[in-house]
This record gives C-alpha cells, structure tokens and sequence, in this order.
C-alpha cells in the first residue's frame, strides 16, 4: 500500500482535520486486527498517519504515536 501510494491517497482524501485524532488509534488498533502484529500495523499505517496529520495541521510525530498505541493496545 505504501509503494503503490494508496495510503497516501487515503490520507490526502479526507477532509481538513476530519476525526484524524480520534481515528489515529482506532486505525492502529484495526491494523493489529487486520495484519496480526502492532509491528505490521504500524508499517502500513504509520504512513497515512504522517500524511493524514501533516495534512490537518497537526504534530506528525504525535499521530503516529497514536497510531502505535492504539496497535499495542490492540494485540
């Protein structure tokens, strides 16, 4: 998904800022589901995090963050 640019497109397709705080550890979480390890999930996610934060405005580093520990809470 990330060489391809699909994650990207997704982070780039929402809305200014739309749930992206919310949703950052809820995606996390859902990509330990979807893939079986917090590791795996933040390799697919972490990009659409960056982007989707860089996007909102918002601290890049945070997101992803977010993003681990909704994956660790997930596992």
């Amino acid at each position: 998904m990330n060489a391809s640019g699909q994650t990207a497109t997704l982070a780039l397709g929402g809305r200014r800022g739309c749930g992206v705080r919310v949703l950052s550890p809820i995606l996390g979480w859902l990509g330990v589901a979807v893939t079986g390890s917090d590791t795996s999930s933040n390799s697919l996610f972490g990009a659409l995090q960056v982007t989707a934060a860089t996007k909102a405005s918002l601290s890049p580093t945070l997101m992803a963050a977010a993003n681990s520990s909704g994956a660790y809470s997930g596992r």
